[in-house]
């Protein structure tokens, strides 16, 4: 797997894809992600500030690809569950305000 690839499958992971999300998380520039990704910069000059950014990640699997790459799939799967639960909450809340004006409308009009 090249550099270029496990930062890929590390912004697939723990940001769902978004580059500007992880490029954020890490403080670096948008380009620098994306020159990351297509292999134009090596991880080597981002290496402290990703790791920093994503302590679940191990540094040998980063850096030459060896090993397993930490846990970063779990991350992943709970973010993304934490996000959809809150919008469901959210849609939750919107649903029971909507019956309790529709109840007080049909007891208007008993």
């Amino acid at each position: 797997m090249t550099e270029a690839e496990r930062i890929d499958m590390l912004i697939r992971c723990c940001e769902a894809g978004n580059g500007a999300q992880f490029a954020r998380r890490c403080g670096i520039s948008r380009d620098a992600v994306s020159r990351l990704r297509t292999g134009r910069t090596t991880i080597r000059l981002h290496i402290d500030t990703i790791l920093e950014a994503y302590p679940a990640v191990r540094r040998q699997w980063l850096e030459t690809g060896t090993g397993y790459p930490g846990d970063i799939s779990v991350n992943y799967v709970r973010e993304h569950y934490e996000k959809k639960i809150k919008q469901n909450e959210q849609i939750i809340d919107t649903l029971i305000k909507r019956i309790n004006e529709l109840e007080k409308q049909i007891e208007t009009n008993l």
